[in-house]
């Protein structure tokens, strides 16, 4: 597929299933065997393989942040590899691995995913969780 297909598809897949939370439209976007590699939860929320572990990451996402969007700022694509750049934005309104506080959160995140014949198969990233914890009154800044 072209460069600009893959970038395409991480586009609406962003779209569709973390803004929208189409979790049903999934297997549109994503290989049966998708795995991320994006650390950073540490061990707040884990991230299986696989279209289940998808739908059980987005799941507990919305429900913690049911307003929860990304916010695209750069996107690009070589090949098999396109990588982002954008905000993470969301109130704390639900309870899942943290309970609410009621506060919001915009965060950076930064994600390099493979797509091989129009759907996901890997993804790694880095989300700049130690901010988001801040904000959303978890930690007390160290400096």
């Amino acid at each position: 597929m072209s460069t600009d297909s893959n970038v395409q598809t991480v586009l609406n897949s962003i779209e569709v299933i973390f803004n929208k939370g189409q979790l049903d439209r999934i297997p549109e976007f994503y290989s049966p065997d998708f795995r991320s590699h994006q650390s950073g939860g540490y061990g707040i929320m884990v991230w299986e393989p696989g279209w289940e572990g998808l739908h059980k990451h987005v799941s507990e996402i919305r429900t913690m942040w049911p307003d929860y969007r990304e916010e695209i700022e750069l996107i690009f694509g070589e090949g098999e590899f396109v990588t982002v750049r954008m905000d993470l934005l969301g109130t704390s309104l639900g309870d899942g691995a943290l309970h609410h506080t009621g506060k919001s959160f915009k965060v950076k995140d930064m994600m390099i995913c493979r797509v091989v014949d129009n759907r996901l198969v890997e993804q790694w990233g880095l989300t700049d969780n130690y901010s988001r914890l801040i904000q959303l009154g978890y930690l007390s800044p160290v400096v």
